[in-house]
């Protein structure tokens, strides 16, 4: 029986051991644990900071808001400003096709008058064709006149001859 006893007793100072292994560990698990509510702590100063932050943007969003809504005044205005410009674009718009029309009449004529002014082109160069020829006849003529000159001449002057020579003889 002594011998279960010790072993009985060797068995709880196994289990004596492990237990105080276990106390040691839960003993760091609790270190840890303190740890960590440390630094929860700190994390929620943090976030209580953050808060405080935020607080402050929203303040700063509040202002900018009421900024924007100013802006948003200044660019209704604008808005009316480019609306009346875009009514006088539509008028200069409405004037400039007025415009366009009379141009394209004007073109028409313009185009009429190149064809016109084509024609007159082709005639002037008939024309002138017409006079160099006719030059080229008149030259011919008055170098023809001139040999008849010279022969009409030449004949007056035996006409005389004759004559003289016929008067010579009666």
């Amino acid at each position: 029986m002594f011998d279960r006893l010790d072993v009985i007793d060797k068995r709880l100072d196994g289990i004596d051991n492990r237990l105080s292994g276990i106390d040691d560990h839960l003993s760091g698990v609790d270190n840890r644990l303190s740890g960590i509510d440390d630094h929860l702590s700190g994390v929620d100063n943090r976030l209580s900071g953050i808060d405080d932050h935020l607080s402050g943007v929203d303040d700063r969003l509040s202002g900018i808001d009421g900024h924007l809504s100013g802006v948003d005044n200044r660019l209704g205005g604008i808005d009316g400003h480019l609306s009346g410009i875009d009514n006088h674009l539509s008028g200069i718009d409405d004037h400039l096709s007025g415009i366009d029309t009379h141009l394209i009449v004007i073109d028409n004529r313009l185009d009429g008058l190149d064809t016109r002014l084509d024609r007159i082109e082709i005639d002037q160069i008939q024309v002138k064709q017409a006079v160099l020829e006719t030059n080229a006849t008149v030259k011919r003529i008055e170098l023809i006149q001139e040999q008849q000159h010279s022969i009409i001449e030449l004949l007056s002057a035996r006409s005389i001859e004759h004559e003289a020579k016929i008067k010579r003889i009666l």
